[in-house]
């Protein structure tokens, strides 16, 4: 048996592997940094709930409190099916993170989970747009001019950035993706009028629809 060929061939089978692992990392940092550009320009995608836990997204959006607390068994009642067993053996499973579809549950509406309590089994989330934009003048005149252009359009499909325009562009970035999930929380909660959530483009970014008043 010829071990020097065998050993060269996998040496060369190791480079070929090194060579593609740095490829897919390369395109990983691509993917990566575009994802971060759209946040950057309040365009990428709201954490979306999924219809599972939908029920969840809707008490919370039609919820005044800046904070909510909720036992698990409440969670289930709202939900309308038992909770994974994780969720009362790790504080992982309410970690705000996109990777849980339960977690964009509340991330979608605005709010996040800031105490979990395993042993007594409860939750409490809390709304950060209202402690980040309080008293805020200039968010709530870009939200009422959103609200004024959503209002006027017609009928069709439409991202946040053609909704309001090309103005959108001016606003400064960091009132770009708040008014974001705001405005996605008002379609959800029924507070726009004509316009529902209707799932995400290529680009990752929410599309409303809006039908004929």
């Amino acid at each position: 048996m010829n071990y020097d060929r065998i050993i060269l061939e996998m040496q060369n089978e190791i480079s070929l592997l090194k060579e593609e692992t740095s490829t897919l990392k390369k395109k990983v940092a691509v993917l990566e940094q575009s994802e971060e550009n759209l946040k950057q320009d309040g365009v990428s995608e709201l954490p979306t709930s999924s219809k599972k836990y939908r029920a969840l997204s809707d008490y919370l959006s039609g919820s005044d409190e800046h904070i909510v607390s909720l036992t698990f068994s409440d969670i289930e009642e709202l939900l309308g099916f038992t909770l994974p067993h994780s969720a009362r053996q790790h504080r992982a499973f309410w970690a705000n993170t996109t990777s849980h579809s339960i977690a964009s549950s509340w991330l979608s509406v605005g709010y996040e989970t800031v105490k979990v309590n395993i042993e007594e089994g409860n939750v409490v989330f809390e709304e950060k747009r209202r402690e980040q934009f309080d008293n805020d003048t200039l968010f709530e005149k870009l939200l009422n001019e959103l609200l004024q252009k959503a209002n006027a359009i017609p009928a069709g499909t439409y991202n946040i950035r053609q909704i309001f325009g090309d103005d959108w562009f001016s606003i400064n970035r960091d009132y770009r993706p708040s008014l974001g999930r705001v405005f996605y929380q008002y379609v959800v909660s029924g507070k726009v009028k004509y316009f529902t959530a209707n799932g995400i483009d290529e680009s990752k970014t929410q599309l409303y629809v809006k039908e004929g008043d």
